[in-house]
């Protein structure tokens, strides 16, 4: 991908790349342009004096001409958004977490990565936006970036991520078939998507954080997590989160968040993600999966969120997912089920 804006009378830009494309791969480039390699792809930033494509000059002698698409950084300039990647959760569950956050937390944006792929049997990106935007029609003041990609972005060689078997928590994996390759669905496996959409559309963005479709805030407490972004002392936050449960879905109905009412009893291993106030922290520093590089987050600010794990490895049962004897109800997740106006399955008392 690649991005375009005017700076100071030139036109900046910025080219990231795949994984496996390194340094060594660029030739000789102009005074003035940077090279990063980033998680084993490569960042290329600088300035041009003139419209059109940018050559790069590869190490093999050949030219490379990259069109930079404009940055539509005034799509999002000064709201709060979210930043998070869509596998192929329904339309009606995105919605749900956009609501949401909005309503309980002050989100007034969001940019998501929808990574399903051509085929899926979700439906076209195409109907998925168009289905999310009437879904959202009692959110008239949220603006939403829907991005697709044309390749896959999973690491290669990797099974689905809505398999059991790459659910962290699921029993009995020495029993399960290891599931194909799927470079649509596997796990994340490219590192500068993060910084395609901050350069494309979040570089003006109030505050932004990375939570994926599946991940929710606790209910807003005494602090809001975009105000703690920018009230940070390098504008970043951690968001440390949990997976949680359903006891059971009822017969014929898709998981929903007001299901997931239980929680491992240990809560076991956390998931990191990270919220950024851009003014505050600079654009300079990439952002990656789980933090922002080389900025260190306010001690004792620490932001919960909860990973809803049926949504996000859907058509199993909860026991398959997580041992149910590791299971617990967890108030403030019974909490969060009445603000989505839902009646969960209970554990048996």
């Amino acid at each position: 991908d690649a991005a375009a804006w005017v700076e100071n009378g030139a036109r900046a830009f910025r080219i990231l790349t795949r994984t496996g494309v390194s340094a060594g791969m660029v030739g000789g480039v102009p005074e003035g342009t940077d090279l990063r390699e980033v998680s084993g792809a490569l960042l290329i930033s600088g300035t041009v004096r003139h419209a059109g494509p940018v050559a790069v000059p590869l190490a093999s002698g050949e030219i490379a001409r990259i069109i930079p698409a404009p940055a539509e950084w005034e799509l999002l300039a000064g709201r709060n958004c979210l930043l998070g990647m869509r596998l192929e959760e329904s339309a009606g569950v995105v919605a749900d977490w956009l609501r949401y956050h909005a309503r309980h937390h002050g989100a007034t944006g969001a940019v998501i990565v929808n990574r399903a792929p051509p085929d899926s049997p979700a439906g076209s990106a195409e109907d998925f936006a168009e289905t999310l935007e009437e879904a959202l029609n009692d959110c008239p003041g949220l603006v939403v970036v829907v991005v697709e990609s044309a390749v896959p972005l999973g690491k290669p060689g990797l099974g689905p991520e809505s398999h059991a078997y790459l659910a962290p928590d699921a029993p009995g994996k020495d029993r399960m078939t290891v599931p194909a390759a799927d470079p649509w669905r596997a796990p994340l496996g490219e590192p500068l998507i993060y910084e395609a959409a901050k350069w494309r559309f979040l570089a003006r963005a109030r505050a932004v954080l990375c939570l994926d479709v599946t991940d929710i805030l606790a209910p807003d407490g005494a602090s809001n997590a975009f105000d703690l972004c920018v009230a940070a002392r390098h504008g970043v936050v951690l968001l440390a989160g949990h997976r949680i449960y359903p006891w059971r879905i009822r017969k014929g109905r898709a998981a929903s968040f007001g299901d997931h009412i239980c929680r491992p009893f240990d809560h076991r291993r956390g998931i990191a993600r990270w919220g950024v106030a851009p003014e505050v922290a600079g654009l300079d520093l990439s952002w990656r999966a789980v933090r922002v590089a080389f900025a260190k987050p306010d001690q004792g600010q620490v932001v919960e969120f909860w990973r809803a794990m049926a949504i996000r490895v859907p058509g199993y049962r909860a026991g398959e997912l997580a041992p149910k004897t590791s299971l617990i109800e967890d108030p403030q997740l019974v909490a969060l089920a009445a603000l989505f106006d839902h009646q969960p399955v209970h554990p048996p008392t």
